[in-house]
């Protein structure tokens, strides 16, 4: 059984809530042709910066102004992520137009029940105190994560027990809600699910939905999903996921390259080489991070890229 500490946003949230202390590091991604140095003396943040949740939301205001006024144009992205190695926050700067082609927002009314609603508000409640006491471990070996944490344990034995029987309507809401907030709660719970080609089909197409909340709840389903069950490997195509890591969204980057380690875990060097034709820069950029945490995926396949 694997415990793992993971790095993750859930349920289309732009940030992970904690207690970090201050900021612990400011990273810039999708920078090519930037003069990030220069940038980062006009940017309103600094590394020993103290910091707070409650600020999250003026700072990224005016983190997109000073881009803005440095560029003259705005940031791709902005996330403030808690914690790094020291439990401070990173401070995530996208500075180039994410350029993927995304699937058509759906426009259905379908919509997901309100017991899905109540538990994923308890769930979330119960994993944010977990990571704050830094108990946020998890096991992955079933196929979906169960935290170490005991309260978050019991919220997740739940879902699965409810996912398994609302699963038709966890795909209707994925495939075809209006509302990308219950898109994307239904992606986090369909890796709940029966595990099954249809479960691994729907993800799959998440992972080009127009919302970024719900591209990362479905991938990093996915990543569990190929951690439990390397079999699925071969029928996964690295495509989807290179064109992740070069995003403009931080959590693009983050969940694709979770999911690129996944797939290149048995070294098959021409899954290596078609990730080092699509995405080398982008892997570089990521290795450089400081936080070792959020860089660590990068650094690991840019290591097996280089082993022959």
């Amino acid at each position: 059984m694997r415990h793992r500490t993971a790095v993750l946003v859930l349920f289309g949230a732009g940030l992970l809530a904690g207690q970090g202390k201050t900021i612990g590091s400011v990273e810039f991604f999708a920078f090519e042709g930037v003069d990030t140095a220069a940038l980062r003396e006009s940017l309103p943040v600094r590394a020993g910066q103290p910091f707070s949740a409650m600020a999250v939301e003026e700072t990224k205001r005016r983190i997109r102004e000073a881009v803005l006024g440095g560029l003259g144009r705005a940031p791709s992205d902005v996330a403030l992520v808690c914690c790094d190695d020291s439990g401070n926050w990173v401070v995530f700067i996208g500075l180039s137009p994410d350029a993927r082609s995304y699937r058509a927002e759906p426009k259905g009314a379908v919509r997901l029940p309100t017991e899905l609603l109540r538990l994923e508000k308890r769930m979330m409640a119960a994993w944010m105190d977990a990571v704050q006491r830094g108990a946020a471990g998890e096991d992955r070996s079933q196929g979906y994560a169960l935290g170490s944490d005991s309260r978050l344990r019991a919220e997740q034995q739940q879902l699965r027990s409810l996912a398994l029987r609302l699963e038709e309507k966890l795909f209707a809401v994925l495939a075809g809600s209006a509302d990308a907030e219950h898109r994307a709660i239904a992606a986090n719970a369909l890796g709940y699910a029966r595990q099954s080609p249809r479960q691994l089909r729907a993800l799959m197409d998440a992972a080009g939905d127009s919302s970024s909340g719900v591209r990362n709840n479905a991938v990093r389903a996915l990543g569990v999903l190929l951690e439990a069950k390397p079999k699925l490997r071969a029928v996964v195509p690295v495509r989807l996921f290179t064109d992740l890591v070069r995003s403009g969204i931080w959590t693009d980057r983050n969940k694709g390259a979770y999911v690129l380690m996944e797939l290149t875990a048995s070294h098959d060097r021409a899954l290596l080489n078609e990730i080092a034709a699509a995405a080398l820069p982008a892997l570089r950029e990521m290795a450089q991070w400081q936080s070792s945490g959020h860089a660590a995926a990068a650094r690991t396949l840019l290591e097996r890229i280089a082993t022959p």
